[in-house]
């Protein structure tokens, strides 16, 4: 899985409605993720971490 502070970064230039569509969280969990705050599920780590390894991907 891609580190949790390499996924915060990311978010910070992303759609957060496209990435909800695309991995099915909420918009409050990956605005948290966006800040920084590092509390968060393994569930919710690893569909983040799959996401971007799709996206990188394309």
């Amino acid at each position: 899985m891609k580190p949790l502070k390499s996924i915060a970064a990311r978010l910070h230039g992303m759609n957060l409605a496209y990435v909800m569509k695309q991995t099915g969280l909420t918009y409050p969990t990956l605005r948290r993720i966006q800040q920084g705050r590092e509390n968060i599920h393994v569930g919710t780590w690893k569909a983040l971490s799959d996401f971007f390894e799709r996206e990188d991907q394309l």
